[in-house]
């Protein structure tokens, strides 16, 4: 069955949306505007605060950076500038030993300057900076021998650096200035006016408030902070300190351009072997570890290069030669000695010491005369071996005459003793041998003398040589002819006489133009004789002008037996290294006859 039956169905509000929904729909609205306002307003003050807590900081800053201004400079270092002076540290190219210096960090490129006696030894290096960070050296680039700087290229590509002041003169005396070392600060000024250093260095002293503790540093003005000087070295006061100006940075900067840079194991080499002053030091440090021969090939490369060096290298360059010489020598490689001492000789004037070496070889090879020629080139180039070189005269004398007596003729001997009394007067065993050759040629009063006076030089030999002058006295044949042997010193005659009848005898010069006989101040208070001042004084023309001396007389004046009593004499202050002078107040008594060839003189009493 169909049914008819239809429902009924709600009819919808007239707005389409029910109010509940509505109200929901409203109030989420609301909500998430609420929600954004809240959150932007909390944003706001965010940055509000940030901004302002970075405006407190920067407050606090400037009050730190105001504050640390208006402190004293003295005892306040400049913020960040210190960071310009680093320590480097180096290693020894020989012994791998490490040291350390003080470079300074220039605007130019970060370039370094370090002080070259740090660097010659060094095989590497490294920069390390305020923080402890290591940087390696680079190169050398420059370097100022004189003023002992290098510039050294660094791997700095940012930090503190020094600007190098332009100005002339930056050093004037009294100036003022901070000085910088690694960790130091103070100030100080300017003590002395620029003095040359022998190096030809120009430099200057300064004095600092307070030591630092490196040896060296940076001199900045104290307005604009830039480099005026660097201190070298400290003297024996460590406050003072030699430092040079900022004109020689410039110098070495300017250098540069076109230089061939070298590595520190590279410049080490450099320097000793190419640069004088290098290899001058190289040497010296040869030759303290005796490898004489490596010294001797780098003098003569030196010399070649710079012959200027000639003096300074001669005293390591002697002592090299003088020890290769000694071991030839005690070797008995005498050919290798002589080619030392020649090829010595070509670069030096002959030494002392090189003279006395070749003497040995002389007395070597049986060359006796070679040998007293050499020793006395020895001592007439340095007087103060005298009291070594004269014995070793004395000793080549007498091994001649003793064990070459043969080869010579008796009147070669009686020549070499003559010549040896000239200017060794009072060895007695040169008497003793003259004295013995007269003897054996028959002339007995030559014989007499020289014996006579050996044994007055030497009194021990008075037994030995008693006898032999008793013999020659006896044999003496002594007529009215007296027979005087001249002695001869350079182009001076003398003669030996005895005075007052006293047994020693006296040198007294011949002079046959002197009108007094004259005796020496000391002779005079020998003798006893006494200068009152009521003695005669006499003036006598000499070649010197004229002089005053007292007159007085000596009771005898004997000349190989020839006496006269009672000779007018004057007294003088000296007379040229003799005793006396005998002159025409002796003279007169005789007829005199000078025979030059035989060195004689012949008196015959008037």
């Amino acid at each position: 069955m169909i049914s008819n039956k239809v429902e009924t169905q709600t009819e919808p509000s007239p707005r389409g949306i029910s109010r509940f929904t509505l109200l929901v729909f409203l109030t989420g609205i609301f909500l998430g505007y609420g929600l954004a306002l809240l959150h932007s307003q909390v944003s706001q003050r965010g940055k509000i605060s940030s901004g302002q807590h970075q405006e407190d900081q920067n407050q606090k800053d400037t009050a730190k950076i105001s504050a640390t201004s208006s402190r004293p400079e003295l005892t306040t270092k400049t913020p960040g500038i210190n960071d310009a002076i680093v320590r480097i540290e180096l290693r020894n190219a020989a012994d791998s030993s490490t040291s350390q210096a003080l470079g300074i960090v220039t605007a130019r490129e970060y370039t370094l300057i370090l002080p070259l006696p740090a660097v010659k030894n060094a095989s590497e290096g490294k920069l390390i900076n305020s923080r402890g960070h290591r940087f390696p050296l680079q190169e050398i680039i420059g370097e100022n021998i004189n003023n002992g700087i290098v510039a050294v290229k660094s791997e700095l590509s940012s930090g503190f650096s020094l600007q190098l002041s332009n100005e002339q003169g930056a050093l004037y005396l009294g100036r003022e200035f901070i000085a910088l070392a690694a960790g130091d600060e103070t100030r100080g000024w300017v003590d002395s006016l620029s003095f040359e250093k022998p190096n030809g260095a120009t430099t200057y002293l300064v004095r600092l408030q307070q030591p630092m503790e490196w040896q060296g540093g940076a001199m900045i003005d104290i307005e604009t902070k830039a480099l005026i000087g660097i201190a070298m070295t400290a003297t024996n006061d460590p406050t003072v300190y030699e430092v040079i100006d900022v004109a020689v940075i410039h110098d070495l900067m300017e250098s540069i351009s076109g230089r061939t840079p070298l590595t520190l194991a590279d410049y080490s080499k450099h320097y000793y072997e190419q640069i004088p002053k290098g290899m001058l030091e190289r040497i010296q440090m040869l030759v303290n570890t005796e490898k004489w021969s490596e010294a001797i090939r780098l003098s003569g490369d030196l010399l070649f290069q710079n012959p200027d060096f000639q003096d300074r290298i001669f005293p390591h360059l002697e002592k090299a030669y003088l020890s290769l010489i000694r071991t030839s020598i005690d070797n008995n490689d005498l050919d290798g000695a002589l080619a030392l001492l020649d090829d010595a000789k070509q670069k030096f004037d002959e030494s002392a010491r090189r003279l006395l070496l070749r003497a040995e070889i002389s007395e070597h090879l049986a060359d006796l005369q070679g040998a007293r020629d050499f020793l006395r080139q020895a001592m007439d180039a340095d007087s103060s071996l005298k009291n070594i070189i004269i014995p070793r005269i004395r000793r080549v004398v007498i091994t001649e005459i003793n064990e070459h007596g043969q080869q010579l003729s008796p009147a070669a001997i009686i020549s070499l003793l003559t010549n040896e009394i000239s200017s060794d007067p009072d060895y007695a065993v040169y008497y003793n041998l003259l004295g013995k050759q007269y003897f054996k040629l028959g002339e007995y009063s030559d014989s007499v003398i020289n014996l006579d006076y050996a044994v007055q030089l030497d009194a021990t030999l008075g037994q030995e040589l008693g006898p032999m002058i008793t013999i020659a006295q006896q044999r003496l044949n002594t007529p009215g002819l007296i027979e005087v042997p001249l002695l001869s010193s350079g182009s001076v005659y003398y003669v030996l006489v005895k005075l007052n009848g006293l047994p020693r005898s006296f040198r007294f010069m011949l002079d046959t133009g002197a009108s007094f006989t004259a005796v020496s101040n000391e002779v005079a208070r020998f003798l006893g004789i006494s200068i009152s001042d009521n003695s005669a004084i006499l003036a006598l023309n000499t070649a010197n002008g004229v002089i005053h001396a007292p007159l007085r007389k000596l009771q005898s004046l004997e000349l190989q037996g020839a006496v006269v009593n009672n000779v007018d004499m004057v007294v003088l202050e000296s007379i040229d290294n003799f005793d006396g002078l005998i002159g025409l107040s002796y003279l007169n008594h005789f007829d005199i006859d000078i025979n030059q060839s035989e060195q004689k003189l012949m008196l015959v009493r008037r």
